[in-house]
């Protein structure tokens, strides 16, 4: 009869216990000849019943204290130790591994177990940086949903103001023209409000697409640049250059650029009194690439992005909308040097 390996299970407790009942109970190719304490008071000395230990024990199995750990194993000539804790830190492992018997001598001893903590700890890092990566990961999709709900928001606010609020103005429009027809000699006073009202139509049609252009869904990218740039000239005087050559890209790669850009202008006409802008928007190989720069006044760009605040948060927001699709985002600027905003993003098609 071959000869059966003997096994030290170290621990004795539930689960210790449990993995002994389902691996080693009925292996006659195992002989477990202890369990050793360390974790509950009491049970040292003792012994695993027969009863539980099976037809293969009918002594049942003594049990151990954890710190004749290497008695153990030289006197019952143990082929194998068997770690069954569920609630050690990686240095505590390495520890109980590098435990060998004293004829080592202690300097073996200490050295074997100064390794095993150094590989103990190095193990836990990496455990945390599993840890740390996880998090990372779930704070990203957490930015995503953030990114996609606001959108949402924005593009039925932009339905609103464009839809309904645009129908409310008509019918106003409807009741002055009959209010005319009612009393003749005010109707230049009632023209008057009619060209208000016409002004107040078009800042909603102005604000509805600022929300959600529709043409950034229906022509992609490349033109809502050129109407964005088109328009911030038209309305402040800087001018705006544009070269955006690109074709068409996934939907949530299309919205985080336009915004990324769209703040970028927004920043340099409101903050940095820029005179003349360029704005770029290319391709290379599945990476593409967009960049903003102004002749503005520039200013410190670490103490910016390192303050929460009016234009801090909007170069955070810029940065949490990169990193959400896992990109590359760069700041450059200094005092009376203007600023130039610069994203890599990778191509990932829509799910």
């Amino acid at each position: 009869m071959p000869t059966r390996a003997r096994v030290l299970v170290l621990g004795a407790a539930g689960r210790d216990f449990h993995d002994f009942n389902t691996v080693f109970r009925d292996d006659p190719r195992c002989e477990v000849v202890g369990f050793t304490a360390a974790q509950v008071p009491g049970i040292e000395r003792r012994r695993y019943p027969p009863e539980l230990a099976g037809p293969l024990y009918p002594d049942g199995i003594p049990i151990h204290p954890e710190a004749e750990l290497e008695r153990i194993v030289r006197e019952r000539a143990v082929d194998r130790v068997v770690l069954c804790y569920s609630d050690l830190s990686h240095a505590a492992v390495m520890h109980l591994a590098s435990r060998r018997d004293a004829s080592l001598g202690p300097f073996a001893i200490a050295m074997v177990q100064a390794v095993g903590g150094l590989v103990g700890v190095a193990l836990e890092n990496a455990a945390l940086r599993e840890l740390m990566v996880a998090q990372q990961d779930r704070l990203r999709a957490l930015a995503e949903g953030a990114v996609r709900a606001r959108e949402e928001e924005a593009r039925r606010i932009a339905h609103e103001l464009h839809d309904e609020a645009g129908q409310l103005l008509a019918s106003v429009h409807i009741a002055l023209d009959e209010l005319i027809a009612q009393v003749p000699e005010r109707s230049h006073a009632v023209q008057r409000i009619h060209g208000l009202l016409d002004r107040v139509e078009g800042q909603l049609r102005r604000l509805s697409r600022e929300l959600r252009p529709t043409i950034l869904d229906d022509l992609g990218l490349g033109p809502a640049v050129e109407w964005l740039a088109q328009g911030a000239a038209e309305r402040t005087g800087v001018s705006i250059t544009v070269h955006a050559p690109i074709k068409r890209l996934p939907s949530a790669m299309e919205t985080a650029l336009y915004r990324i850009i769209q703040e970028a202008v927004t920043n340099a006409i409101r903050h940095a009194g820029a005179r003349t802008m360029e704005i770029r928007v290319w391709q290379e190989d599945t990476t593409v690439h967009a960049a903003v720069r102004d002749d503005g006044h520039g200013f410190d760009a670490e103490a910016t992005m390192a303050r929460r605040g009016d234009r801090g948060l909007g170069l955070l927001g810029m940065r949490e909308r990169v990193d959400a699709l896992g990109g590359r985002f760069a700041l450059r600027s200094a005092p009376g040097q203007g600023t130039e905003v610069a994203v890599a993003i990778p191509i990932v098609e829509d799910p």
